[in-house]
Parts: C-alpha cells; structure tokens; sequence
C-alpha cells in the first residue's frame, strides 16, 4: 500500500486543458506533449504523498476500439496502461466504468495508498467512496477554467481537490493544424466517390456480418483494418521503422492489436493461427503502403 497511483479522463484533459491553454476543445487543433506531461504530473504528486508511483492509467475513447496513433504512443510510455472505452457520436462510452473498475480493483488489492484522478464526471462518485471505504486517499485533480468543469458531489466526495494553476498546463498544450472543413452530405449533382461508398464495408464491418469456417479471413481482415486506421496518425519514418522489426511487432502496438481484435472475433489467447493471420493482416498493409511512406 506504500504507493500512489494516477489516473486520467484524456477527455477531460484534453478538453478543459485545450480551453485553457489554446483557446479550443476540438482535439484536431490541440497538441498534446502527453509523456511530458505525466512527468510533470507524477513529479509533483509523489512530491505532494511522499510515495513512489504505481503506474499512470490512461482512460480514453477509440472508434471500434481502435486506439489511435496518439494513443499507441501513450501505451508505449513507461509505467504507462491504456484503457479504451468506445466512441459513440463523438462522445465517450465506457470510460467511466473502466476507472471505476481500476479504483476499486487496486483498493482491494492494497495496491495503492493514494489514487490522484483528473476527472470531472459525477458517474466516478460510487467508485471514489468505495476506493475510500477499502482504506485509500483519493484526491481529485482539477484544470482551472471559467464556470464549473467537475461535479461538485465528486469534489465533496473526494479527501482533498486540487487545481493546478495554468502555467502548469501551458508547456504541454499548443495549437495544432485546422481541422479540414466538414461536408454535410453531397450536392445535389454529386455522388459519393467509389472510396467513400466502399467504407462502411469496412474489413472490421465485412468481418462481423461475414462469419467463415475458422474465422481466419476475418482475423486477417481486422488486421488489416487496424494498420490503415494505424498508418493514417503516423510518419513516413514511423512507418518504415516499424517495417524494419517485421515480423516482430512492439508489445504495446501488438497488445493493442490483440485486445481490439478479440472484442470483435472473441478470445484469442488460445488461437495461435487466429492470431498469425491476425498479424499477417497487420503487415500486409504495412508492406503495402511502404513505398508511399518512403
């Protein structure tokens, strides 16, 4: 129990520290430094308990599962876990209860002493006093804003709240590129193009309405899918270093492969050819889009 542990809403991070620092909550205009920020963020805290840190969890919202390239880079940081929860119209699904679940987890277990959330949302109330109930201080970590960003019954129900000021937030947030104006359905006197049309049948869509024998087509397929949505967040660089580890995919990425593959094609943890054709699919694509990204 002599640890503390740090867990962040990336939605909320992300949205009240964009307001803050640059003006906007549109994640396509903010840059994260998100690995600076967790270690500002950990200096501080084990600093403030006068323990060493756990880990940091990161809580955050992918389509169809599928972290981003964003979010791989974040699983990749030390000490670092990623939990996603889904996107649904742009809001986030399941988050909530994937903090709730940890909280209350690593109380149980005595895991940790101190649990520091940056959150704000009212639903994380029950799981802050049961944490509290099993012998953990929990302290509610706050961005400073105009009007009210967090629920008031969470901050009462938390031990301590504490607001970190601007200048704190400011070096880890600038301005990204503008966003891409959005089109709202097509023109009268135009169709879709051929790509547009072919997208909702999607290989992770083509794999859920499709079922096979051995499902290995669809796990290929899935594989492929999530290096395009992979390959589009990343560099020309990021791509070809990757392509030089083949067949050995980075235990971070692969994870992530492997946890999103199974919410879709079902456990996978005793299936060595599902998983083969799973990464077969991964590479494919990325051998295939190699002499663009060089």
């Amino acid at each position: 129990m002599d640890r503390c542990a740090l867990f962040i809403d990336a939605g909320y991070l992300i949205a009240e520290g964009g307001s803050l620092c640059v003006g906007t909550k549109s994640r396509a205009r903010i840059q994260l430094d998100s690995g600076g920020l967790i270690d500002a963020m950990a200096h501080l805290l084990t600093k403030h308990c006068a323990l060493p840190l756990l880990r940091t969890y990161w809580y955050d919202g992918a389509k169809d599962g599928i972290p981003t390239k964003d979010q791989l880079d974040v699983a990749g940081l030390p000490n670092v876990k990623l939990r996603l929860g889904r996107l649904s119209n742009g809001h986030q699904k399941g988050v909530d209860s994937l903090i709730v679940i940890d909280l209350i987890r690593l109380a149980r277990e005595r895991g940790m002493a101190t649990a520091y959330l940056l959150a704000g949302d009212e639903d994380l109330r029950e799981g802050v006093a049961e944490a509290q109930s099993l012998g953990v201080r929990v302290v509610i970590l706050g961005i400073p804003v105009m009007g009210k960003n967090q629920a008031e019954t969470l901050i009462r129900e938390s031990d301590e709240n504490m607001i970190f000021p601007k200048p704190f937030w400011d070096p880890f947030f600038k301005s990204g590129p503008m966003p891409p104006p959005k089109t709202v359905g097509h023109p009268p006197s135009t169709k879709p193009s051929a790509a547009t049309a072919a997208r909702p049948a999607s290989a992770a869509h083509a794999a859920s309405t499709t079922p096979k024998p051995h499902g290995l087509k669809e796990a290929t397929e899935f594989g492929s899918a999530f290096a395009k949505s992979w390959s589009t967040g990343a560099t020309h660089d990021e791509i070809n270093r990757l392509l030089a580890k083949k067949p050995q995919i980075p235990n971070a990425l692969d994870s992530q492969l492997l946890i999103s593959a199974e919410a879709k094609l079902g456990p996978l943890k005793s299936d060595k050819t599902k998983r083969n054709a799973l990464r077969a699919g991964f590479w494919r694509i990325l051998s295939a889009i190699a002499p663009k990204a060089g």
